[in-house]
């Protein structure tokens, strides 16, 4: 029935205290924000209104969460999905996180040194003369975990040092490329055979 307004379970019962209550277990909450910074700059905060109170359904839990860390979900390794079938291998994976923008930075292997087996480029070779063109990481998406998308990132060099780079995103807290767009489970960077 509708009582002032509101909607309410009814009919009203006599005696309240005999009776049990028709507010749902725990209230009804709303979904979550986005994470965003606290005040000081210090926390990742997120936050949920409790919808039934108005109606006189308190909510029990936390109004509440924060984190220290960002809150992206952590990266998966997807060394097998990277790998596959093919003849590939795959680096070991080397980044850093800024906790406070909630950047994420994976460096790139991008000189070729064939005594330590390093191919990490597109490589390939024409009578005495090898090039390299550019990295190529593998990666996997949500929504079709176990399959590899690939992705050539950076233009290879004499020497080491270019990223990938993903941004959270603090609403549906998955690593986003910054390259396409896409969210991300895992990445690795191929090391591609010379033969």
């Amino acid at each position: 029935m509708l009582i002032n307004g509101t909607f309410q379970c009814g009919p009203a019962p006599k005696f309240p205290e005999n009776t049990t209550s028709c507010c749902p277990v725990n209230g009804l909450w709303s979904s979550w924000s986005g994470y965003g910074r606290n005040d000081n700059d210090t926390l990742w905060l997120r936050s949920r209104k409790c919808v039934s109170e108005e109606a006189g359904c308190a909510c029990f839990g936390n109004s509440a969460e924060t984190k220290e860390d960002c809150p992206c979900r952590a990266m998966v390794d997807i060394t097998k999905v990277a790998i596959g079938t093919g003849s590939y291998g795959v680096y070991p994976t080397q980044y850093t996180i800024n906790e406070t923008s909630c950047e994420y930075y994976g460096t790139l292997v991008l000189s070729t040194n064939p005594v330590k087996g390093n191919y990490p480029c597109n490589y390939g070779c024409f009578g005495d003369l090898c090039y390299n063109y550019t990295s190529i990481i593998r990666y996997e998406v949500p929504n079709n975990p176990g399959v590899a998308s690939e992705l050539r990132v950076s233009d290879c060099s004499s020497s080491d040092g270019n990223l990938v780079s993903f941004m959270c995103d603090l609403n549906a807290l998955y690593w986003k490329l910054m390259y396409n767009g896409q969210y991300v489970n895992g990445w690795a960077q191929m090391n591609l055979s010379p033969a």
